[in-house]
């Protein structure tokens, strides 16, 4: 991967992943959808539902936290 240059700075770095974050949190929270039936494929894990896929970008994030810790 290779930076586009985006971000201009660390603060509109974090305000952008906090604003999305947030967005997926509050979504995934009060959804009435039904994530376990609809599915797609990921690249790594094979054929995961949303429900799934939702959690692998919470654990995406957390990796990148403590590599940068």
């Amino acid at each position: 991967a290779v930076p586009k240059g985006t971000f201009q700075n660390y603060a509109a770095t974090f305000a952008t992943f906090t604003k999305s974050r947030d967005g997926l949190i509050q979504y995934f929270e009060t959804t009435t959808d039904d994530l376990k039936n609809h599915t797609l494929q990921h690249p790594i894990f094979g054929t995961i539902d949303a429900r799934q896929f939702l959690l692998s970008i919470a654990a995406h994030g957390k990796r990148h936290t403590l590599q940068i810790e």
